[in-house]
């Protein structure tokens, strides 16, 4: 960047600085002064209407496992397997990303 550019540069900012500096003086000096009242926003901040509608129609998340307790029906068909030692093998995270094709698993009451 040569010498031009830098000056350039340097007088767009301050320009931009002077610019802004105006606004907020124009702003402070006409809500100071009380030319007006400041209009309503409306019912958009209301709570119940506006951007507080989704929120009151929202549900909150439900739990949807039957249950984690061992004794659970839903673990009935595992505990003989559980009492005598043997587990379900759970494949290695590196041999599953490695692996080709799909992984399916069948869901069974």
């Amino acid at each position: 960047m040569n010498e031009a550019e830098r000056r350039a540069r340097a007088i767009f900012h301050a320009g931009n600085r002077v610019v802004a500096l105006a606004v907020s003086a124009c702003l402070l000096a006409l809500l100071g002064f009380g030319v007006g009242t400041v209009p309503a926003l409306g019912p958009a901040l209301v709570p119940g209407h506006g951007a507080w509608r989704p929120a009151a129609d929202a549900t909150l998340p439900v739990r949807q496992t039957l249950s984690d307790h061992p004794a659970s029906p839903w673990y009935s068909d595992l505990i003989g397997a559980s009492q005598t030692g043997i587990y379900l093998p759970m494949p290695a995270a590196h041999a599953a990303a490695t692996s080709s094709g799909a992984t399916s698993w069948e869901l069974r009451p």
